[in-house]
């Protein structure tokens, strides 16, 4: 069975229904998967995309027909196989296969922090049990201290700015600089390079902590790498997979899908929205290929929801069997 999924080329961003694009020529909104990247108003035709940054995604530009990638399953075995001869696959993409397993002994490498065989996977007790979450802004100090004493950074210096949901999407140096002056604060005092000392979070982010870690386990994540590996820029899906390996995974699987309500005139309901991680499949191959080459205790899956726990055991299982990527280790 062969199926179509949207992603960024460079970073493997996904964009959801409530992505918007402008057209350059009429200045119409609309999402440009809607349409293959034709103006619905002016027929413009964009050959290029630009993946959103204000969603999480690298900000770059590909080629729009390279935006769409052919998922394939993998073959069921005609008749009734042998136990000993069963096929376990995979459920990524045979190039995102290679990069995980490319990708995470160099991420590891990197950091003096992390070692390839140590077990870092945290589960939510870990970080529940410590503190008493009440919605509050509070909340988001708490993790910010706990979650940069789990990664080894100093946060004293860090601000934290908190705007409301509805915020206009703009750079973040902008925005907090928007919020900062509402304060009365002055932009100056907070430096932007070449890491910023401000992050800025969403009150409703507030409502569901899992995100919150999420969201600051990220932002400090591109910190570290930006300061300790000096480097110049960082790309969102190499700070993805710098989450898992510190242990961060089952918060993003936790948080990838989101319900929430929405209301136009008289109806209303509730919708699923997809936020800007890679995609649960490639969550559970980068936690799969970690654990078992940590040897780590997998009861901590019983934290994951029926789809995510379908892929790890279905990755855990082909990663034993073929030991995958096991020369890259040596």
């Amino acid at each position: 069975m062969q199926s179509v999924y949207i992603r960024c080329p460079k970073c493997t961003w996904e964009p959801d229904e409530t992505c918007i694009w402008v057209c350059a020529v009429c200045k119409t909104r609309w999402n440009t998967f809607d349409t293959h990247a034709e103006c619905p108003t002016c027929g413009e035709l964009y050959e290029n995309t630009q993946c959103r940054r204000s969603k999480g995604g690298c900000s770059l530009f590909s080629a729009h027909k390279q935006w769409y990638v052919d998922y394939i399953e993998p073959k069921k075995a005609s008749g009734v196989p042998k136990f000993w001869k069963k096929e376990i696959g995979y459920p990524v993409t045979s190039t995102d296969k290679i990069w995980i397993e490319l990708s995470l002994p160099w991420i590891v490498s990197q950091f003096e922090t992390l070692n390839l065989r140590s077990p870092k996977t945290i589960i939510p007790p870990d970080i529940y049990a410590k503190y008493e979450f009440k919605n509050s802004e509070d909340d988001a100090w708490f993790l910010l201290g706990e979650i940069g004493r789990i990664l080894d950074i100093d946060t004293s210096e860090i601000k934290l700015v908190f705007v409301a949901a509805e915020s206009p999407e703009m750079p973040e140096e902008e925005l907090t600089a928007i919020a900062l002056a509402s304060t009365g604060e002055e932009e100056s005092k907070w430096n932007f390079e070449p890491v910023p000392n401000v992050y800025w979070l969403k009150l409703n982010q507030l409502y569901d902590v899992d995100e919150l870690i999420v969201a600051l386990a990220q932002k400090l994540l591109r910190r570290k790498i930006l300061m300790e590996l000096e480097a110049h820029s960082t790309n969102d899906c190499i700070v993805a997979l710098a989450a898992i390996a510190f242990g961060f995974g089952i918060f993003m699987a936790n948080t990838y899908f989101k319900f929430s309500r929405w209301q136009k005139g008289n109806s209303k309901g509730w919708r699923m929205q997809r936020q800007a991680y890679p995609p649960e499949q490639v969550i559970a191959y980068a936690m799969a290929w970690l654990a078992y080459y940590r040897d780590e205790d997998v009861s901590w899956k019983q934290y994951f929801n029926k789809t995510m726990l379908k892929y790890f055991d279905q990755s855990y299982t082909y990663i034993g069997q073929n030991k995958a990527g096991y020369n890259l280790l040596n």
